[in-house]
């Protein structure tokens, strides 16, 4: 069976959101993403709580889960993601130190992106990284 992950994300920052409806439409070949918001008031995870992750951690920074229990936090959920839609360049990408350090830096500027519409540069990227990945699976199905 397939490694499932599951993307623990902010639904009351845009810029969130954005990127988790895109990651959904470029999971449609794979089915092997499930999102969950954590930002209700009315959030809770048996599995977040059994391994002692808080509301306000997971709201924090996006997280991943594996169906085998492991999770991922930062740009290394982010790789895993990527990882899943078989788009390598991208995930080595988010393994890197520098695609660390560059999330930091997003984490922290996030709330300002969100007003600023920082949603849709991020739905951009995702939408062009997925069209690359079809273009490159047709091309080696041919």
């Amino acid at each position: 069976m397939a490694t499932r992950f599951y993307v623990y994300y902010d639904g009351a920052c845009s810029a969130c959101v954005e990127q988790a409806d895109q990651l959904r439409k470029a999971d449609r070949r794979h089915q092997k993403l499930s999102f969950i918001d954590c930002a209700g008031d009315d959030f809770h995870d048996e599995a977040a709580e059994r391994d002692g992750l808080t509301q306000a951690a997971l709201l924090r920074t996006i997280h991943v889960r594996s169906s085998d229990g492991t999770w991922f936090r930062g740009a290394e959920a982010i790789a895993e993601i990527y990882e899943s839609q078989e788009m390598k360049r991208t995930a080595r990408f988010w393994k890197s130190p520098v695609a660390h350090l560059a999330y930091q830096s997003l984490i922290f500027v996030r709330p300002l992106l969100t007003r600023v519409g920082g949603g849709k540069l991020a739905s951009r990227l995702v939408r062009r990284q997925a069209e690359r990945l079809n273009r490159d699976q047709s091309e080696s199905s041919d």
